[in-house]
């Protein structure tokens, strides 16, 4: 939710780094897309873990 907003992809970039941040801007807004709509499709899925829904992106669970 922090940064769901599509004009805040430059604060996600800055934060994750690396490879991401030198990627070009339409890569980089075809990933926040991705993790966007991963994000939705766990929440709607939901999930018995008390912590609430897990989210493997990339190999990344969160």
């Amino acid at each position: 939710m922090k940064f769901g907003n599509e004009s805040q992809i430059n604060l996600v970039v800055a934060k994750v780094g690396g490879a991401v941040e030198a990627a070009p801007l339409k890569a980089q807004a075809e990933l926040f897309n991705a993790l966007i709509d991963g994000c939705k499709e766990s929440a709607e899925v939901g999930s018995l873990d008390l912590k609430g829904p897990l989210l493997d992106f990339y190999m990344v669970s969160r």
